[in-house]
């Protein structure tokens, strides 16, 4: 039998679209990991040049 996942598919495809319609890094942080979806295309550069936002 398989362990249960972290993060399931659906929330990983759900920060993933986020993440690329925005163009900023996503990050969640569940039972103390912490799981990072960034976009690949250049909007990256700047955002990671901003000040950290924590929500």
């Amino acid at each position: 039998m398989t362990a249960r996942a972290i993060i399931t598919e659906i929330e990983l495809r759900r920060m993933a679209k986020v993440a690329k319609r925005d163009g900023v890094r996503v990050e969640v942080e569940i039972g103390g990991r912490l799981f990072r979806v960034a976009p690949d295309n250049a909007k990256q550069a700047a955002v990671d040049e901003q000040e950290e936002i924590r929500l």
